[in-house]
């Protein structure tokens, strides 16, 4: 059965903690606004974890510490692979740590998104400056273009580290952020994923369907989506088609209207476009639109 609920309300350790006990196998969908991660759990420890760029015990540190967003627990899902070794216990006691750090990063960085730029004169009345490696490597790699985010990636350091060590030469006026430049949403797939609304609401509209029979139908034609996904796609997309079949089949057991079940799809070939291109996507969505309930 799955979970979901917003982080405003229940703290990501606290809920994980909840799954945990009762030794669940499954997977934690997490959104905050554009950003999405995951958290994969194997007989309640984590095993693994992603969010943007950065995978195993950085992702969790950074999702433990939204206060923010929407989760989504789905059960049975299996990790893509392993990358956390530590024990649910060490790694939450880790984030608590960094949690009370990143209060004091925030402060000078409120967002991973802006982009640090270089201050073009050393503070008044100071010659010269003494950095440390690290200092001098983020340094090197400030570009007034890549983002905080980029910043670490293009570093080779986690998140965490790169923002501590920003946050020193923040302080010192050696560095300051800007806001970050407009980002144009992403174009959609296309018009066919209308087609994809209709056909599943045509198949489920038919006269004599009762609710029981709607009920089974649909879980059908989930299934067949599945299916074809998994063809289509290949297994690098195995965990997006996994994530959005067993959120599509939640909203049939929850009830939640012909409606839902179409956007999920929808969404899920919008992410998918955006992995693979529109070339892929028409291939999918012409097999899609093939199948009947």
């Amino acid at each position: 059965m799955s979970l979901q609920g917003s982080l405003k309300d229940i703290q990501l350790p606290d809920i994980i903690q909840l799954v945990s006990t009762a030794g669940k196998t499954g997977m934690f969908l997490l959104r905050r606004g554009a950003t999405e991660g995951r958290i994969y759990l194997q007989e309640g420890q984590i095993v693994h974890a992603e969010v943007g760029d950065s995978q195993g015990e950085d992702a969790v540190y950074e999702m433990a510490i939204w206060n923010d967003g929407e989760f989504l627990f789905q059960p049975d899902v299996r990790p893509p692979r392993v990358t956390v070794q530590r024990s649910n216990t060490t790694l939450f006691m880790e984030a608590a740590r960094r949690i009370d750090e990143w209060r004091v990063i925030a402060r000078k960085i409120p967002s991973m998104d802006m982009v640090p730029e270089i201050v073009p004169s050393l503070p008044q009345g100071r010659s010269h400056v003494q950095l440390n490696t690290g200092e001098w490597m983020v340094l090197a790699r400030i570009d007034g273009r890549r983002s905080v985010r980029e910043l670490a990636q293009a570093c080779g350091l986690s998140l965490f580290d790169t923002s501590k060590i920003l946050y020193g030469l923040i302080t010192h006026n050696l560095v300051r952020l800007k806001e970050p430049p407009p980002v144009a949403p992403p174009p959609p797939p296309g018009e066919d994923t209308g087609a994809i609304r209709s056909e599943v609401s045509s198949n489920m509209q038919a006269s004599g369907v009762t609710p029981a029979t709607r009920h089974e139908r649909l879980l059908n034609y989930l299934e067949r989506v599945r299916h074809v996904s998994l063809e289509v796609l290949g297994p690098d997309c195995a965990p997006i088609v996994e994530t959005y079949y067993l959120k599509a089949r939640a909203a049939v057991q929850g009830d939640q209207g012909l409606q839902a079940i179409q956007e999920t799809i929808v969404q899920m070939v919008r992410e998918i476009a955006k992995l693979k291109g529109q070339d892929v996507v028409r291939t999918l969505l012409d097999q899609l639109k093939r199948i009947r309930a």
